[in-house]
């Protein structure tokens, strides 16, 4: 039985150090130097043991296994446990709507494929694809894109439907 940020939880004998691993997604694998040691319960968080003491111990997870909304600033960490101690290592994944909006100019044609539009706040960015569509994720409330002499509120509301740039820079 092992306990670290205040999680008890079954594990191999530690005769090495441990890791607790908080995605905030279930199943999905969790690496250790490469090799999947796991997959994260359905509160997103696996115990496991293994690690070398007092060395640096790269922990990944597999993007792929996340749900389509969520995001993460990094996929990997590295840790350095005491011997026959705990660490904790989180990989926050942002939860929040997703899904696409087309966006059209201010003249009303379809915003120009391959035009990069930066939520501001947290910089995520997304690509404009075919007739002005964009993939938009990560929406909690309403967020504000820029990009190609463009400036556009997006919220959660407005997935699926058309959004009109409102101007060339200037605040929407």
């Amino acid at each position: 039985l092992a306990s670290v940020g205040g999680a008890w939880a079954f594990t191999a004998p530690a005769s090495d150090s441990f890791a607790l691993v908080e995605v905030g997604a279930p199943r999905v694998a969790v690496r250790h130097e490469g090799r999947v040691v796991g997959r994260t319960d359905a509160r997103g968080r696996i115990v496991f043991a293994g690690l070398r003491p007092y060395d640096a111990n790269r922990i990944g997870i597999a993007i792929e296994d996340l749900p389509l909304h969520a995001r993460i600033d990094a996929d990997e960490a590295i840790v350095e446990p005491a011997g026959r101690g705990g660490a904790v290592v989180r990989f926050a994944a942002a939860h929040g709507a997703a899904g696409e909006v087309r966006v059209f100019d201010k003249n009303g044609a379809p915003l120009e494929r391959g035009v990069m539009l930066v939520r501001d706040g947290d910089g995520a960015r997304f690509p404009v694809g075919a007739e002005g569509r964009v993939y938009v994720s990560g929406l909690a409330g309403e967020s504000v894109l820029r990009g190609g002499g463009c400036v556009v509120r997006v919220a959660a509301r407005n997935l699926g439907a058309t959004a009109q740039c409102a101007g060339d820079g200037d605040d929407p």
